[in-house]
């Protein structure tokens, strides 16, 4: 499900399969050491097509997943929109 890093790489940021946000502290050296792990938040059970993304100070995080219980769903492209928004 892919990792973050922030803080100049001294925090980990990964998703568990269950949607579980989890975060660490972690330390280089000769070996990898994490510290302080925790579970942020629940986000509901996630597929291999999540996603997510979290700001540099580590406060917000945005968090895109595909639903497939109901099937495929529809995509809506919308094209030149800011010109829309200008009106």
């Amino acid at each position: 499900m892919g990792a973050g890093l922030r803080n100049g790489g001294r925090e980990l940021y990964w998703l568990q399969p269950d949607g579980t946000m989890m975060a660490a502290e972690v330390s280089m050296g000769q070996t990898f050491q994490p510290e302080n792990v925790a579970a942020l938040f629940g986000t509901g059970p996630m597929n291999a097509t999540a996603r997510y993304g979290v700001t540099a100070d580590g406060k917000r995080f945005l968090v895109a997943a595909r639903d497939e219980t109901d099937g495929p769903q529809p995509v809506t492209m919308v094209q030149n929109w800011l010109a829309g928004a200008r009106r």
